[in-house]
């Protein structure tokens, strides 16, 4: 009987100090401080007193932690557009918060409580030209049927009739508020035309027309840069934004966005001082601190906007200051340990673009010498197996692909051996099928 005991009470003791000694490294967080730093980064990119719209968990539930445990820029008022759509939290926005003024919203609680206003549909009727955008605002509020339409049902819905807007600015109130310097007068639009590319606007899209509307510059307006990776997610305003850390300011300036999704223009020394001096990163690049896939994730904007810092620097000439900007970049966020992935491309082709050929090289051989084992692993394995795992060969055979097509671009002297070491590492895949 005391043999028993005394095995159960190994067993009690052995099994969880065996789970502890096997798990800890991936549960430990000590020295860990990405959220927090993260966050203050997020409202560090915004001018006193400005406004802030964010969207999902990760852009917002740290900053509220920041600004109400810590008290940290508690001047700048976050505003969730995944919960602009309810009444209780357009309230709480009209109210002000520690230092954050009120968000200057025009609507009353009975013209935007639930069930009213939650959506209004697009109707042609024949409206032409464009409509000041504070003329729509208060066509919205009005409540006679000549502003609903009857469903099928019989049901009356609130509609608009026009989807093509316009801003007109107050350049005084511009450069009154610091939006734009007034050496840069001459970039100030007289007007936005603000084109609205879908047939519904939701409560939400009501209330962020309203705050552009009413606004007239006084406060700084951002958009987190993790809001979306659309036009769409962005209210199509993405040709007026400046690029100044993890968001975007709304000025009264077009920068024409092109293709992909680097949306705006990039203020340069703005956006240096924050990335290089005013930003903290919670210790992510220290070989001790344990980062799970969630934190390592952080690396995919951090990476993209150091290498549009870097990028906008070579336009302007400043190929020393780009190369600073990218060897910074690879300090914080070390290839060994936040892995090779799509947005190292952008660090490689800014390398070359600055003219640092070998940390070009350098880069690539190491990405080069990550996709070779990898893809080494994936040609041992039967036809079945390989089958099944054929999107993540492929994918590193795509990215050997980039790499080669970049030395191509970049690197004459080294497309001969790249392109042979290349081929010897998709051979065993045949003609990608595996």
């Amino acid at each position: 009987m005391v043999a028993s005991y005394l095995v159960v009470g190994v067993a009690l003791v052995a099994v969880p100090l065996r789970m502890a000694a096997e798990n800890w490294d991936d549960h430990d967080r000590s020295n860990r401080y990405t959220a927090r730093d993260i966050a203050k980064a997020y409202l560090d990119s915004c001018d006193p007193n400005a406004i802030l719209f964010t969207n999902g968990d990760n852009d917002t539930f740290p900053l509220w932690y920041v600004q109400e445990v810590e008290g940290y820029r508690t001047d700048v008022r976050i505003v969730n557009l995944s919960l602009l759509n309810t009444d209780w939290y357009i309230d709480q926005q009209r109210r002000k918060a520690y230092d954050g003024e009120a968000v200057p919203f025009s609507f009353k609680w009975h013209e935007y409580v639930q069930g009213t206003r939650d959506v209004l549909y697009y109707r042609d009727l024949g409206v032409k030209g464009r409509w000041d955008v504070k003329d729509f605002i208060q066509f919205s509020k009005r409540d006679d049927s000549q502003v609903k339409f009857k469903t099928g049902g019989g049901k009356e819905l609130p509609l608009f009739p026009q989807k093509n807007f316009r801003i007109n600015i107050d350049k005084e109130a511009v450069y009154a508020n610091g939006v734009v310097d007034v050496a840069d007068s001459a970039s100030v639009l007289d007007y936005i035309d603000w084109d609205w590319k879908a047939n519904v606007m939701t409560k939400r899209d009501l209330m962020v027309v309203d705050l552009i509307a009413n606004n007239n510059w006084e406060r700084p307006i951002y958009f987190s840069i993790t809001v979306g990776n659309s036009p769409k997610a962005y209210f199509w305003l993405n040709d007026y934004f400046r690029l100044e850390g993890m968001a975007y300011r709304f000025v009264p300036v077009k920068y024409e966005s092109g293709t992909g999704i680097d949306y705006g223009k990039v203020d340069t020394e703005i956006m240096y001082e924050n990335l290089m001096s005013k930003f903290s990163y919670g210790n992510m690049e220290l070989p001790e601190v344990y980062l799970d896939e969630t934190n390592r994730r952080l690396s995919y904007n951090l990476r993209t906007i150091f290498g549009r810092l870097a990028n906008e620097f070579i336009v302007e000439g400043d190929n020393e200051k780009a190369v600073e900007v990218l060897d910074f970049a690879m300090e914080k966020m070390p290839a060994e340990k936040f892995g090779y992935n799509y947005f190292v491309f952008g660090i490689i082709d800014s390398y070359y673009k600055a003219g640092a050929t070998d940390k070009a090289r350098e880069l690539t051989n190491a990405f080069a010498d990550h996709l070779d084992a990898e893809l080494d692993y994936f040609s041992a394995f039967d036809r079945e197996d390989r089958k099944r795992a054929a999107n993540e060969w492929r994918t590193n055979l795509q990215f050997y692909q980039m790499l080669l097509q970049n030395v191509q671009v970049h690197d004459q002297d080294s497309v001969q051996e790249f392109y042979q070491r290349f081929q010897l590492a998709a051979q065993p895949f045949g003609n990608g099928r595996g």
